[in-house]
């Protein structure tokens, strides 16, 4: 990370110009009380990217013979300028990439607060860095980066805030949700990966409320019409389809058999009729059966999956833990540049390592627990498959039998047609 050096402040007006060397060590601005003391730091703010408009109320003076300041910073090697009016077009900048003194011969770019954020955040070798937030009155997630304002908060403190509770701009709830992220980025703490993994995060968390909603919107569908419960809803389909099915073959039998005159008014054939309906249902009921069990399984095997990836991750965390040593970490004080003494990381460390073996113990009981469950079901599932062919075997004896049966009667009864029709 580099640093940013104050050059020069140039005041500016039409008939008015001062110029503010410093130096590149101990600058101490003295005077009297209203000299303007606090007016030159908040100028060097103010040209650094503030965003609020500069207030002039209380500076009469610069109010009527100034409109613009020049900031002439250095970072590393390079020297830049920054011009910005105090009255209008405060929403931009203009960037010099050459000192104050040979700015007329050059052309500067013009950018927006936020890209210049941006630059000086690059020209500081600073990583962009985004965190995940609650969209507002909203489940979905968005994110948000870490700005030089954000870091430049913890370099420049107005007095007036010092001790009191906006502190750092604790009051904004949007700045002070970003301040611990900025320390981090200060101290070189924050992972260097943490941009796309926010970002994943971000897009499955709003993709998973996009699925909850429409689960809850075909819910609440249901529930208007009655039918909230989802399991009796497919019995109810498969019932009535079922039904329908039985009525149409019916239906096409009384057409096919009625030319031929046969007679289906006996005891026998609606016995066997009505034995084939039984069975009929009987299948149904088993396979109803074994579809409830296949999904137990396929529950269980989703649960084992996710068991699965859960030990990985407790292996990769333990693989981690054992390979980073977080005690021989160096942490500078970001005010003092001081080495910052650790204690107790090895023992934490140790004791974190214990935790996630035990967790990962638990995880695999899980496993085995659902494995044992996944045998029993699959072997209903097999039973089940049994018993549906033998009653299938049954179903065809006498749906046969009845064939036989129709071929010797010859009276026809089409009054069933008028029924099935209706």
């Amino acid at each position: 990370m580099s640093r940013i050096i104050i050059k020069r402040l140039v005041i500016l007006g039409p008939s008015y110009k001062r110029t503010l060397p410093f130096i590149d060590g101990l600058n101490i601005i003295s005077g009297v009380k209203t000299s303007g003391k606090s007016l030159i730091l908040r100028l060097i703010d103010y040209g650094l990217g503030k965003s609020k408009k500069f207030n002039m109320d209380a500076q009469r003076v610069l109010d009527m013979h100034c409109d613009t300041i020049y900031l002439e910073i250095g970072i590393g090697d390079e020297v830049f300028t920054i011009r910005r009016h105090l009255k209008k077009s405060v929403d931009t900048v203009h960037l010099y990439s050459i000192n104050l003194d040979e700015i007329d011969d050059y052309i500067p770019l013009k950018k927006s607060l936020r890209e210049l954020n941006i630059f000086l955040m690059r020209k500081l070798q600073i990583s962009e860095v985004k965190l995940v937030k609650n969209k507002a009155r909203s489940a979905d997630k968005e994110t948000q980066i870490i700005s030089f304002r954000d870091i430049f908060r913890y370099v420049y403190i107005p007095q007036h805030e010092l001790g009191t509770n906006n502190f750092l701009n604790n009051e904004s709830v949007f700045k002070r949700q970003k301040n611990p992220y900025a320390f981090e980025v200060i101290c070189k703490i924050i992972e260097g990966n943490r941009n796309e993994i926010q970002e994943e995060i971000a897009a499955v968390e709003n993709q998973i409320n996009k699925l909850v909603n429409g689960k809850n919107s075909v819910y609440q569908y249901l529930v208007e019409r009655d039918e909230e419960d989802y399991a009796e809803l497919i019995d109810k389909k498969e019932s009535i389809e079922r039904k329908i099915n039985s009525y149409n073959y019916s239906k096409e039998e009384v057409i096919a058999n009625s030319q031929l005159n046969k007679n289906k008014e006996n005891e026998l054939y609606v016995k066997l009729k009505n034995q084939i309906g039984n069975l009929v249902d009987t299948i149904y009921n088993v396979r109803r059966e074994a579809s409830r069990i296949q999904q137990r399984i396929d529950s269980k095997k989703y649960l084992i999956s996710n068991y699965s990836q859960e030990i990985k991750e407790l292996d990769m965390t333990i693989e981690a833990n054992y390979m980073l040593k977080k005690w021989e970490q160096v942490i500078e004080c970001p005010l003092c540049n001081s080495e910052v003494t650790r204690t107790n990381d090895e023992y934490e460390i140790d004791m974190s390592r214990t935790e996630l073996v035990e967790l990962k113990k638990e995880k695999k009981k899980k496993i085995d627990f659902a494995e044992s469950i996944i045998a029993i079901d699959t072997e209903k599932v097999r039973e089940t498959e049994i018993e549906i062919d033998y009653l299938t075997n049954q179903k065809n004896i006498f749906e046969e039998a009845i064939l036989v049966f129709s071929k010797k009667t010859n009276v026809p009864f089409l009054s069933e047609i008028n029924t099935l029709n209706k």
